[in-house]
Parts: structure tokens; sequence; C-alpha cells
């Protein structure tokens, strides 16, 4: 089942029965939430077993050389086997091999990453396509929201003047959004003098 907005199809979360973001809303926002804290702390419990041996910048990880596709890997063991076949014709990636004879080529090191990657490759997967799907909702939750709140703003910022109750329930978001634009500023000078 699809829902259509503004041109686009989306696909539904029949699982779940719901079919409108504001059905959502109404209905199982209590369900919803529980499920998302529940995921939430899984994925604390889980982030804390994996080992963490790197933590690469923005640009390292768009440009590292270690991206692998679940389907790649039994070539790469392939690749692997080829040199165990004839290690000598190998033996300048002795140096590079992270084995632990620098005279002689090693694939075990290759290869026992190869077996943590069949298991880590598919999570990584599941992962992003469950950020997306949460990233989408928060999106569309977001426009509902701000189909309400954007011209709420408006509206109390240009009855404020004459009205106190609007002017003093409004500062608040007022200062937020002020010092917002200023640190966003600010951000956005310190990148460009480095």
């Amino acid at each position: 089942m699809t829902t259509k907005k503004a041109g686009e199809t989306k696909k539904a979360p029949e699982a779940q029965g719901i079919t409108d973001v504001a059905e959502l809303v109404r209905a199982e926002r209590t369900h919803t939430r529980e499920l998302i804290e529940g995921y939430r702390r899984s994925l604390r419990g889980s982030s804390r077993t994996l080992p963490k041996v790197v933590t690469y910048a923005k640009d390292d990880r768009k440009n590292t050389s270690g991206r692998i596709a679940a389907d790649e890997l039994e070539q790469l063991v392939n690749i692997l086997d080829v040199v165990d076949a004839d290690p000598a014709v190998f033996s300048s990636l002795a140096a590079k091999d992270h084995g632990k004879d620098p005279n002689k080529v090693e694939t075990e090191p290759a290869r026992h990453a190869i077996e943590i990657l069949e298991a880590l490759v598919p999570l990584v997967g599941e992962l992003e396509a469950a950020s997306r799907q949460a990233g989408d909702l928060a999106l569309r939750l977001g426009e509902l929201v701000r189909s309400v709140t954007t011209p709420a703003y408006a509206i109390a910022n240009a009855n404020a003047p004459i009205n106190e109750g609007l002017r003093a329930g409004i500062a608040p978001t007022n200062d937020y959004y002020r010092n917002r634009v200023q640190t966003t500023k600010a951000a956005k000078a310190a990148k460009t003098t480095t």
C-alpha cells in the first residue's frame, strides 16, 4: 500500500496497519514511542559490544578504500586463494598484509577480517535502511509539526506588539532562533578561517 503526498509515492508502514502519519500520531504514539525507545536501548547496548578500533572523520569516511559490498566478499576470498596458490608472486605484499612474518605474504589476517565482514556488512546495510526509515519518519513528523507551528509562529510574532501575553509567550522561542542563527554564523565563519 502506498500513500501520495505532493506527487510522491511513499511506502506506507503496512506492518503496523498505519497508512498516514497523522493516524500514527493519533492512534499509536505511545506504542510507537515505546518501540523507538526500545530500539535506542538495544543500539546503545550493542554499540558497547562492537570493538571501537577507529573513528573516521567525515571526509576520511567518504574517501576510504574500505567500502566492501556484501556480494564482493566471495571475490575477495577468491583473490586470497590465488595468493595462497602462488605466494612467491605476491611476496612484495608481505609488509602490508598485517601478518607476523615480514618476509612472507600471509592471507590469514585478511581472511579473519572477511569472516567479521560477512556478519558486519549486512548489519551495516540493515542499520542504514533502519536509519533511512527512521529519518524519513522524523522528516514526515516534522512536516506535520511545522504545518502548524510555522504559521502559528508567524501569527504570534505579528500580534506580539499589541498582545503582551503573546509577546511574553513567544519570547523564549525568538531567543532560541536568534541564538541558533548566531551559532550557525559563528560556525560557518570559523570553518572558513580554518
